[in-house]
């Protein structure tokens, strides 16, 4: 038992640790640009600890995805609709419904990494009004760097659109 105990805490170490500048950049594919201005930006304002917030957040891109869809039609091709190109909801939903009784539709899940399609000037901004928010409230006074990073840093928790 205890070794089966070991056995598992090895291998979530293992995946936790396991991120890297260069994981993110591979999954960053026509992206890698935006990630590379966001270093080179912090590099040229000498700002070390904004520079070492980037590495932290691109570091932990590969985790991070986001989920949508697309709606298709029979052939698997994509009609075009989407519900937050409407001024409102009712809008959305008798478009949806014109839609739907003229051809036959179907949601088409889709998952992005966050490395593949953030801007760097998304990116800049977030780690800008972090460190902001960071430096400038009584609350966070007694936060280190590594407490910075985890908590008040990132963009996103969990896969909510980014």
């Amino acid at each position: 038992m205890n070794k089966l105990i070991y056995f598992c805490l090895f291998l979530l170490t293992f995946c936790v640790s396991g991120q890297t500048l260069k994981d993110a950049f591979l999954q960053a594919r026509d992206n890698k640009d935006a990630l590379t201005k966001v270093l080179a930006h912090y590099k040229r304002t000498g700002e070390k600890e904004k520079y070492e917030s980037a590495i932290f957040l691109i570091k932990n891109m590969p985790i991070h995805k986001s989920r949508d869809y697309v709606w298709i039609n029979k052939d698997s091709l994509d009609v075009g609709y989407r519900e937050l190109d409407y001024p409102d909801l009712e809008t959305a939903i008798n478009s949806f419904r014109q839609l739907r009784d003229s051809v036959q539709v179907k949601p088409l899940p889709r998952t992005y990494s966050d490395a593949s399609f953030l801007s760097s000037k998304m990116i800049i901004d977030n780690i800008d009004l972090a460190y902001k928010t960071w430096k400038n409230n009584p609350w966070s006074n007694s936060y280190d760097f590594e407490t910075f990073c985890e908590y008040i840093l990132p963009y996103r928790s969990l896969t909510e659109p980014a």
